[in-house]
């Protein structure tokens, strides 16, 4: 005998999901995996043509796993700013301790980033909260980024925001599988 799923939404449930959607102006999607060792690499990019204005919101969420050998080293997760790929100000970094000897560990890495000034000197910051999970991707299950201070980021010019990452370790790789960057707020 087949079996039915029925999806029950009550009305605050269906309100607060379309208010959410009509905060999200856009997402950028990697569409296939990718893995990466211990090179400082671009996970996921957006270019930005003036559209960096106070106020503005990034959301990246990221879906990964970790694979380590004997000498686990040190995850880099970044959130760059600028013009030029890999070179633009850390508006958000994260470092965590990888677990030793673990195969294909899941974690999820989440980012929000906010441009608190616009112009030729303007601002952002963000922070990064990473969930290891139970399984041991990292020697802490979670941890949070407590950024204070902001970077500069030139608003009136095309900018990159970019998700970078680095193993840390030579012997240690990290796929990530599903990764999106989303404005919220412009």
């Amino acid at each position: 005998s087949g079996s039915t799923h029925t999806s029950i939404q009550s009305a605050a449930e269906a309100t607060a999901a379309a208010a959410l959607a009509a905060h999200i102006v856009g997402t950028t999607v990697r569409t296939s995996a990718v893995a990466i060792a211990n090179t400082e690499t671009v996970v996921l990019s957006e270019s930005i043509a003036s559209g960096l204005v106070a106020g503005s919101t990034f959301s990246v969420k990221a879906y990964a796993r970790l694979t380590s050998g004997a000498a686990g080293g040190n995850s880099i997760f970044r959130f760059r700013v600028g013009p030029t790929t890999l070179t633009g100000n850390i508006a958000a970094t994260l470092t965590e301790a990888n677990a030793a000897l673990v195969t294909d560990a899941p974690f999820k890495v989440e980012m929000l980033i906010t441009v608190r000034t616009s112009g030729g000197s303007g601002t952002v910051i963000g922070n990064i909260s990473i969930n290891g999970g139970v399984t041991g991707a990292f020697t802490a299950v979670a941890d949070v980024s407590a950024t204070s201070a902001t970077v500069a980021v030139d608003t009136t010019v095309t900018n990159l925001v970019e998700f970078t990452y680095i193993s840390g370790q030579a012997g240690t790789t990290t796929t990530f599988e599903n990764v999106a960057i989303s404005r919220l707020k412009q």
